[in-house]
């Protein structure tokens, strides 16, 4: 997570993913093995939340609703620095395309 400038999730795991509650249940941190400074870190990390029918996000993300593939080619020629893929469905659509 060190080295990841933006993090990219699939609705699902968005949806059921407990780093937002890591702040007020750092025992979810452990569960993980992450280092004690992550919470802080995801808080204050980029993220985009791909979802066709999830109408808000909150934490430092914002939603794109459009072509997965799409935004994250453009998020590479924009940015370019490594991103965290959350989500199997998600990393299978960002895949086929190479």
């Amino acid at each position: 997570m060190g080295a990841t400038g933006l993090a990219l999730y699939g609705r699902r795991l968005w949806e059921n993913d407990e780093l937002p509650l890591a702040d007020r249940r750092p025992a979810a941190w452990r569960h993980t093995g992450a280092r004690s400074s992550s919470p802080r870190r995801w808080q204050d990390m980029p993220k985009v939340v791909f979802s066709s029918t999830t109408s808000a996000v909150d934490w430092n993300a914002r939603l794109v609703t459009g072509d997965a593939v799409t935004e994250i080619t453009r998020l590479k020629t924009e940015d370019g620095g490594p991103m965290d893929v959350g989500g199997a469905t998600l990393a299978a659509a960002a895949m086929r395309p190479g």
